[in-house]
């Protein structure tokens, strides 16, 4: 089994995102199983003050050709289980999966 980021509700995370070619339908897509549990239309690169309580990924950073990763904020309300963030990027679509405690 693989090792995912894992986090608590509410909390901020970095997740490291792979090459896919899963589309969005927007910006970026939060999956649970087979079921979108929330889609944005655009991403940030300012760190929100306060933290959002909404799923909202912000800081795409790539440190070296194929290793990307991004921050994201995860809501207070937020079932725990293992999700997916599907992300639309300009060098192409990316995902990461993680884990809410």
């Amino acid at each position: 089994m693989a090792s995912f980021p894992q986090i608590h509700p509410g909390k901020k995370l970095r997740v490291p995102l792979v090459e896919n070619n899963r589309t969005t339908g927007g910006a970026f897509q939060i999956w649970r199983g087979e079921e979108i549990v929330y889609q944005g239309s655009n991403y940030g690169t300012v760190v929100p003050d306060p933290a959002p309580d909404i799923w909202r990924p912000i800081g795409l950073v790539q440190q070296r050709e194929e290793d990307f990763a991004i921050f994201l904020y995860t809501p207070t309300d937020a079932v725990p289980g293992e999700y997916e963030l599907r992300l639309a990027t300009t060098m192409g679509s990316r995902s990461g999966r993680f884990i809410i405690a």
